[in-house]
């Protein structure tokens, strides 16, 4: 796995949202496929300090990413799980949802580094 990340940090898309990093913005990882993008994001897990929010297209690519994520950088990373509500509807409380929810807001708050 380590011989992948020093693979990735000789890529253009690395150094380009590296820099993008360090330099206090956003940056934005597309084109390219979903394991690619997993290991850069690692990648950059490691070498910038601090926490990372990633935001996905949809539901099915997030839950892929975090799955991809969690054998490279452990248990910090947190899954956010959506409401899964269309704009019509009306917010039906589901408490296993909502403690889900709650519990991943909680530990971002409490603890830094958190990918």
């Amino acid at each position: 796995m380590k011989k992948l990340l020093d693979n990735m940090r000789h890529t253009d898309s690395y150094r380009d949202a590296k820099s993008t990093l360090l330099n206090g913005r956003n940056a934005v990882i597309c084109g390219m496929p979903l394991a690619l993008k997993s290991l850069c994001v690692a990648t950059l897990y490691q070498d910038c300090s601090g926490g990372m929010l990633l935001l996905c297209s949809d539901e099915p690519e997030a839950q892929q990413l975090y799955e991809n994520l969690r054998p490279i950088c452990g248990d910090r990373v947190v899954w956010f799980p959506t409401l899964e509500l269309l704009p019509f509807e009306i917010y039906a409380h589901n408490i296993e949802l909502t403690a889900a929810r709650v519990g991943t807001l909680s530990r971002l708050c409490q603890e830094e580094g958190l990918l």
